[in-house]
């Protein structure tokens, strides 16, 4: 009996250590597998969910935000040097990728993710399901059609003062098309967040206006608005009693006509804001949104459009400025000349105009390099597209329905440029 007892107890230190020993392989092997934290985050790891294998620290580099694990004695040792510290809120690289309008080749993925495109009868649930599959940080809904009815509500047509009736001809004044698509939007989103679904961006391409561009393509439309009792509220911004001088201007830099197309677009961002963003930032705190060509620039810096225009607007839609960056110089080209370089040069200042308005950051539109209108040399493209990466930190939105294979492998190149080693820190 003595003898079973001494076997049955070193059988039980044997099973003992192998367990042991199969624990410390295991922690061994689990610790070894957590990949170093730099590369977590060029993979698309946010600072906040870097690991460290077993009970090393992480930390970063005071001077360039480059991350590191460390042993608690290491750690120590650096924080007496004040040459690192735990703090994550500092500037660590995160690999970049853009945004694009259509699918690119699967080759290209890493660096251009497509935006989940929702129309008027999108699934929320099936839209939901589709944010998962993309990189994290990288969730981008794309409004397409969707909040058109904003701007098409019966009862915000232009009053007809003698009879009191709706005309044929929209107005200003959103308020039905603002309550009918706010209930809308909160639904449809509720129903989207409560699938689970994922936003980080919410982009718009919607292009309603009611500028001196658009009223001219329709007889009466003016008069229509001139005449609406509630025309006298905007007398004291435009300045006028009428519209004569905005209709029967000298030139188009005339004040009256510039002022009514700053005003009617800051009434469209107002109710864009109040009808579509509004709800969904209730939703989503952390959304960032742009509408294509909603943004703030003043009209003391501000520099001509492609016709000719010196333009100012004073609000844009959502969380960011959205321009378009298309290489094209239109009408004006005749009063700059139209090569490359003066392209180039016009480009970069027309972006320069707005970020000198305001703090509000930027997310810009971008076109395929092989697009018609682009008058830009690859190099100057190239150029354009990394000092807009560089100079606002955030996804171009990449305008790309007829790309070929060529223009997405130039995207492509680029992006990757801003991925070596943390491009834009060497190129400002």
């Amino acid at each position: 009996m003595k003898d079973k007892s001494v076997v049955l107890r070193l059988l039980s230190l044997c099973l003992i250590s192998l367990l042991l020993i199969l624990s410390l392989f295991h922690t061994s092997y689990s610790e070894n597998i957590v990949i170093a934290p730099l590369k977590q985050i060029k993979n698309g790891i946010s600072v906040q969910n870097v690991t460290c294998a077993g009970d090393l620290i992480l930390v970063f580099k005071i001077s360039d935000g480059s991350p590191a694990c460390v042993t608690n004695a290491t750690a120590d040792m650096l924080f007496v040097r004040q040459s690192h510290t735990q703090i994550s809120e500092i500037n660590v690289f995160v690999k970049y990728k853009i945004l694009s309008w259509h699918d690119v080749p699967e080759k290209y993925n890493d660096n251009i993710v497509r935006m989940i495109w929702v129309d008027t009868d999108s699934d929320p649930v099936q839209v939901a399901m589709k944010s998962h599959e993309k990189p994290e940080g990288y969730a981008a809904l794309f409004l397409w059609k969707f909040t058109w009815d904003l701007y098409s509500n019966s009862k915000d047509r232009c009053i007809d003062p003698i009879t009191n009736e709706y005309t044929n001809f929209m107005c200003p004044w959103l308020d039905n098309g603002i309550a009918d698509m706010k209930q809308k939007i909160f639904l449809w989103f509720t129903e989207y967040k409560h699938a689970g679904g994922k936003l980080d961006y919410l982009i718009m391409d919607d292009e309603f206006s009611f500028s001196n561009w658009s009223l001219n393509e329709k007889s009466g439309w003016y008069n229509a608005i001139a005449e609406d009792p509630r025309f006298g509220t905007l007398i004291p911004r435009i300045h006028q009693t009428s519209f004569d001088l905005v209709m029967n201007r000298p030139h188009t830099n005339h004040p009256a006509y510039l002022q009514w197309n700053a005003i009617q677009d800051e009434m469209l961002v107002d109710a864009r804001n109040e009808a579509i963003f509004k709800p969904i930032q209730e939703l989503y705190p952390d959304v960032k949104a742009t509408n294509y060509d909603d943004y703030f620039v003043l009209k003391d810096v501000v520099v001509p459009e492609k016709n000719g225009h010196k333009q100012y607007y004073f609000k844009n839609f959502g969380t960011h400025n959205s321009k378009a960056f298309y290489g094209d110089l239109g009408q004006y080209e005749k009063m700059i000349g139209g090569n490359s370089s003066q392209v180039l040069e016009w480009e970069l200042s027309v972006f320069d105009a707005i970020k000198k308005s305001s703090d509000i950051p930027n997310m810009m539109w971008v076109s395929y390099f092989s697009y018609g209108k682009n008058d830009l040399n690859q190099q100057d493209y190239e150029t354009l597209m990394l000092y807009l990466i560089c100079n606002t930190g955030e996804p171009l939105l990449f305008w790309n329905p007829n790309a070929t294979d060529e223009d997405n492998q130039i995207m492509d190149g680029i992006v990757s440029k801003v991925n070596d080693e943390n491009y834009c820190k060497r190129y400002m």
